[in-house]
């Protein structure tokens, strides 16, 4: 992008939010595979289609608010854990996208140009054909302890308060010193976020 042509990058979003609109409202079955690592546009790509797998929203850690679509589709997560993951930018591995109902099926990642040749050979749009297949490729996601969506009762706890200051002061009595750094060096996009999430709910 060329310095001080604030037409380059609307023009870049406008594109982007068209095709993330194009493939959420596509009429076929669209598969996501995704083998590492998958942030902001790339998870609005992602999550929009009918098969999906991995992602994070780093927007938040670097003085952004998640967009892409992504407050739909964070705020329909348990809990308060879509809140959690807009506001401080955590990484989520496989099967813990799986889990927490982020993606539909957990398919390790030594099993993915199976399942894509599986797939290339597949002749028919079915969403059930799709999804039975995909099936025999899938796994149980299992999730460790030391995780971010197996901490989900205290981040309900710290997250259903309803300021950026009470979610701050909960979180230093008790919780990662990590998520609160990114607080406070973004705390304005972070009022950005919830605000968003008030409007999605």
């Amino acid at each position: 992008m060329k310095v001080g042509h604030w037409t380059y990058p609307v023009l870049f979003y406008k594109k982007q939010l068209t095709l993330d609109h194009l493939i959420a409202t596509y009429k076929k079955p669209m598969v996501s595979i995704i083998n590492g690592a998958v942030m902001g546009g790339g998870a609005g790509l992602s999550m929009n289609t009918t098969f999906r797998i991995i992602f994070a929203m780093p927007e938040a850690s670097i003085g952004l608010f998640p967009d892409v679509g992504a407050n739909y589709f964070l705020s329909r997560l348990p809990g308060y854990f879509g809140e959690y993951l807009g506001l401080t930018g955590a990484r989520l591995h496989g099967a813990e996208i799986a889990a927490c109902g982020l993606a539909t099926h957990f398919v390790p990642s030594m099993k993915l140009n199976l399942l894509e040749n599986a797939l290339q050979a597949v002749t028919s749009s079915n969403v059930s054909t799709i999804a039975t297949l995909i099936e025999t490729f899938s796994e149980k996601a299992n999730v460790d302890e030391d995780n971010h969506f197996s901490r989900l009762e205290a981040i309900n706890k710290c997250f259903s308060k309803g300021t950026v200051e009470d979610i701050i002061q909960t979180l230093v009595m008790g919780m990662d010193s990590e998520v609160e750094v990114v607080f406070v060096e973004n705390d304005f996009m972070v009022k950005v976020v919830i605000r968003k999430y008030d409007f999605t709910k």
